[in-house]
């Protein structure tokens, strides 16, 4: 299986309010390149699993709760790119917690030995994926 991480901190999408962080579930829109007949369908097209990542400084910054970055992955950003399976998160600058969001279930990764390096960028999130969807591809930590 062929995995695609998309890193979802202002590269697919674009706020809509002028805020640095979202603040409404509605503030954000996918760019037009990226979906559609765009990159993200390319790879869809070829039956590539996708993946998002992305800081969360809203929440380690105080601007929103864990439970409302939560419900944004959920309802919102799994909403405008359905092709995603999954969305990790750190939500924390010094980069020890990491979860993973699906349309049914949220995953908590804080006690992972590769806590400490979720935040970009570092390594961290992007090794739990691979871990996860290609584990023979996978990479420890500081290698």
């Amino acid at each position: 299986m062929s995995l695609l991480l998309l890193d979802l901190d202002n590269t697919v999408g674009e706020l809509l309010d002028g805020h640095k962080f979202i603040q409404r579930l509605c503030a954000q829109r996918i760019i037009a390149r990226a979906q559609g007949q765009g990159a993200i369908a390319y790879y869809e097209s070829l039956g590539w699993k996708i993946v998002g990542i992305t800081k969360q400084a809203g929440v380690a910054s105080g601007k929103k709760s864990l439970q409302s970055c939560i419900k944004e992955q959920e309802e919102y950003t799994l909403t405008l790119l359905p092709t995603l399976k999954e969305i990790y998160f750190c939500p924390e600058f010094e980069g020890k917690k990491c979860f993973c969001v699906t349309l049914n279930k949220v995953h908590d990764y804080n006690q992972h030995r590769a806590s400490g390096t979720f935040r970009k960028p570092q390594p961290g999130m992007l090794n739990l994926a691979i871990q996860r969807h290609q584990p023979d591809l996978a990479l420890t930590v500081g290698e």
